[in-house]
């Protein structure tokens, strides 16, 4: 609905919450718009929220130290999240030297993200490395400050703080066997100018595997807040 975004804009509603399905315009740095894909609107999960801490180890989405219970998307048992550490950096005399991530590349040379899977990490890139700064350079402006004897040039999970005027989003397709989704893992927090509206319900198609189709979307009880953290 249209009037989400207006009354958002003018102030009148707050800002988006853990949990929320929101439209938003593809962020420019998203790899299939380097393939010469018109910028569309993708429909994604808010995940974290300006001031939240998030990483990502071997699949589990951990926010503000809790770990998300993703029953929502694995119930049925046709997603299996790939086991993805995020992010995963190298430090150096007490600053970020680089991020362990591969680049592959599609048929015409377009450099093409893809995250270590849990523990199994390639060499780092180095953080002034042009692709790596175009894909990740947000993400790693928004690293949490380093922990105290942080391991010097060994590769580890750290945690990112969502910027102010941002929001973290994920698809609920998490298994690359499957398609899966291109989102902030691949592009960085996302702006909430970029942000077209919330999702509310589906109502098309009517009917999907026999039954009615129509319904609500609700955050699932996994985002519910307490204490301003995510709890399971």
């Amino acid at each position: 609905p249209k009037y989400d975004t207006w009354l958002r804009r003018a102030g009148i509603l707050g800002p988006y919450a853990r949990g929320d399905i929101v439209v938003l315009r593809q962020p420019a740095n998203a790899p299939s718009v380097q393939e010469g894909a018109r910028r569309v609107l993708l429909v994604k999960r808010v995940i974290a929220v300006p001031g939240d801490r998030l990483r990502i180890e071997a699949g589990e989405v951990y926010v503000n130290g809790h770990r998300l219970d993703q029953g929502f998307i694995t119930l049925s048992g046709e997603i299996r999240p790939d086991r993805h550490d995020f992010p995963v950096i190298t430090v150096a005399g007490g600053r970020v030297t680089g991020m362990v991530v591969r680049f592959g590349a599609t048929p015409t040379g377009t450099p093409l993200p893809d995250l270590p899977w849990m523990g199994r990490y390639p060499a780092p890139v180095p953080v002034a490395d042009p692709r790596l700064q175009f894909h990740y350079g947000s993400t790693i402006d928004a690293l949490a400050p380093l922990p105290t004897g942080a391991p010097e040039r060994t590769p580890f999970v750290h945690e990112l703080v969502v910027p102010p005027g941002h929001y973290f989003v994920m698809g609920d397709n998490r298994d690359s066997s499957q398609l899966g989704s291109e989102d902030s893992r691949a592009f960085g927090p996302v702006r909430a100018i970029t942000i077209a509206g919330k999702a509310t319900a589906v109502i098309w198609p009517p009917r999907r595997d026999g039954g009615w189709n129509w319904r609500v979307l609700e955050p699932p009880v996994s985002f519910l807040e307490a204490s301003g953290d995510v709890r399971n």
